[in-house]
């Protein structure tokens, strides 16, 4: 269980210094990170420790500072909620959270949080490659767990470079013939999905996840989810949950997508 000063520093910012164990993956490479912090709800409080994790970022979002991602977990062994945050410059990223740790609205959050929680886990990522993908990878097959880690990783750093949009970052984590089949049956191959980001023509600006399952078949693996996405395209904007199968291939550079497809939930 994080306490004190070191758990304020840690609950909504994601920050904590890179250590040598499960995720660190070179240390002779110029970043990017990933900030990562795992809540086990107390029993009961999942729900609610999602929606205020959701809030979080709104507040975050409030004062200036990255919002992540949220993503719903299985729970029991499992973390509840996950939130995760791409990051390249680790100093910036400081003097943000001292912004953040002196704002009351981060300070009432941070509280009700340690009321909902029973242990919070954060660790901070380093990339192994860079210009290819944001997930640690090996030449031996990954264990059920650390293949689920990983394929975890990269599907929020997807959902995370559409908001930017980061085009290099989905350059190198959709394959090239990757296409995705949209809730109104569009299909769009990825070259006209980054062409559209790059343009501004659409935007993602809210990519929230829910109940998130991950199942490997060897070097190949399904992501199952509930989007809750906020769309802008032109001057149109629509939100609404939509349910997404997404399939992963696991190269020798690590995980790529390659298809998608959403389902409007009515």
């Amino acid at each position: 269980m994080i306490d004190g000063m070191r758990r304020r520093d840690l609950l909504l910012s994601g920050l904590a210094p890179v250590t040598a164990g499960e995720g660190v993956v070179s240390q002779d490479q110029t970043p990017p990170y990933l900030a990562q912090n795992r809540y086990f709800a107390k029993a009961g409080r999942a729900q609610e420790a999602y929606l205020l994790r959701l809030h979080a970022c709104e507040v975050l979002e409030s004062l200036g500072a990255p919002r992540g991602v949220v993503l719903r977990g299985r729970g029991g062994d499992e973390p509840d909620v996950v939130w995760q945050l791409d990051f390249t410059d680790r100093q910036k990223m400081r003097a943000s959270r001292e912004a953040v740790l002196a704002s009351p609205k981060f300070q009432t959050v941070e509280q009700r949080m340690g009321l909902l929680t029973r242990r919070i886990v954060t660790a901070v990522y380093q990339d192994v490659t860079p210009r290819r993908t944001l997930a640690s990878s090996s030449a031996a097959s990954p264990d059920a767990s650390t293949g689920r880690d990983e394929v975890s990783r990269v599907h929020a750093r997807i959902r995370l470079a559409m908001t930017g949009p980061d085009i290099a970052v989905l350059g190198a984590l959709l394959a090239d013939d990757w296409t995705v089949i949209h809730a109104n049956g569009r299909q769009q191959t990825k070259a006209q999905l980054l062409a559209a980001l790059a343009a501004g023509r659409a935007r993602f600006l809210k990519p929230d996840l829910q109940a998130l399952d991950i199942r490997l078949y060897g070097s190949t693996s399904v992501v199952t989810s509930v989007l809750h996405n906020l769309i802008a395209t032109g001057d149109q904007r629509s939100e609404g949950p939509v349910r997404v199968s997404s399939m992963y291939v696991r190269h020798e550079g690590g995980w790529q997508a390659v298809c998608e497809q959403a389902t409007a939930i009515s």
